[in-house]
């Protein structure tokens, strides 16, 4: 049987890929490899979100270095009714008309919301930001929580890990 395989295969935060490809009979030396990019179309979800990522992260101009106001960047995203309950308290977004407090606020897959005003918790540096994912329609079971949209943020991992040290009696 030929081997076959896909590189250049990137999945986002929070991605669900397919990728279909037939294997064919033929000698133990051949090998087929694939290097061109796989165009990945969202066939095994109904899911609307669009992810920012690294790039746009460090290359976008941004104001108060809040990353939640590239929310603004997804159809649907706009600034809140003023007066509304939670348009004092920043990063208030609304998606596809939803109410401020109906966002669900994710970091690292985790729950990051405020119970009392439904805001995030915890605002990572934008420096700290991998990238991250707006849903703002259709999405699965797992994000049950709220109505609005789902911002499930990413951060970056990195090298500079606590050392342990063997602490001798």
């Amino acid at each position: 049987m030929r081997r076959a395989f896909y590189s250049n295969v990137r999945l986002e935060v929070d991605q669900t890929a397919r990728v279909d490809f037939t294997l064919q009979v033929g000698g133990f030396s051949e090998e087929v490899e694939v290097t061109d990019t796989v165009p990945l179309v969202q066939t095994d979800t109904s899911t609307l979100g669009q992810v920012i990522d690294r790039r746009q992260v460090r290359e976008l101009p941004l104001n108060e270095r809040n990353f939640l106001s590239f929310v603004l960047l997804v159809p649907g995203g706009q600034l809140p009714a003023e007066g509304s309950r939670n348009s004092t308290q920043g990063g208030a977004i609304s998606v596809n008309g939803a109410r401020e407090q109906s966002n669900n606020f994710l970091l690292d897959g985790v729950d990051n919301n405020d119970p009392y005003i439904n805001q995030y918790v915890a605002l990572p540096s934008i420096d700290a930001i991998q990238e991250f994912k707006v849903q703002s329609g259709n999405y699965s079971a797992e994000f049950r929580r709220s109505g609005g949209a789902q911002i499930n943020g990413v951060l970056k991992s990195g090298a500079n890990q606590f050392q342990r040290i063997p602490l001798r009696i």
